[in-house]
């Protein structure tokens, strides 16, 4: 639901980014609805609300990404994509992939776009929720 809310408003996740959001009723009652599924697993309600900040620090996190994209595509008037092909082409100059595996692997392929922030958010959540899950599944207490 957030990160909907955040693709469609990007500037909006700089506002709620605080350790002191504004405590709007419809901050609340999505805080009370994560809350209130973390409880539903077993939590007591203080150990829901510090998984509701993690998940929503790791929805606000990458949504900032978003957010930072938007503000570069207009800095510098380049797509993602171009940027990318620019910096690699910088980097195979400096020999940098033949030291560095990992960059000659990621440049082989295509060079990841704004939509790769999405499809990084959709395949780390899943991740995430299982991690801040996982002692309530399992009866572990750390």
């Amino acid at each position: 639901m957030e990160w909907a809310v955040y693709g469609d408003h990007p500037w909006l996740v700089t506002v709620l980014t605080s350790t002191r959001p504004p405590l709007t009723p419809v901050v609340l009652d999505i805080a009370r609805a994560y809350v209130d599924a973390f409880v539903a697993m077993g939590m007591d309600r203080a150990v829901a609300l510090g998984r509701y900040v993690a998940l929503n620090s790791y929805v606000q996190g990458m949504a900032m990404l978003v957010a930072a994209e938007q503000r570069e595509r207009t800095r510098t008037q380049k797509s993602p994509e171009s940027w990318w092909s620019e910096e690699m082409s910088r980097l195979n100059r400096t020999g940098a992939p033949a030291h560095s595996r990992w960059i000659a692997e990621v440049s082989a392929g295509d060079v990841p776009d704004s939509a790769d922030i999405s499809n990084w958010f959709q395949d780390g959540l899943g991740l995430f929720i299982a991690g801040l899950t996982e002692d309530v599944a399992s009866g572990r207490s750390w």
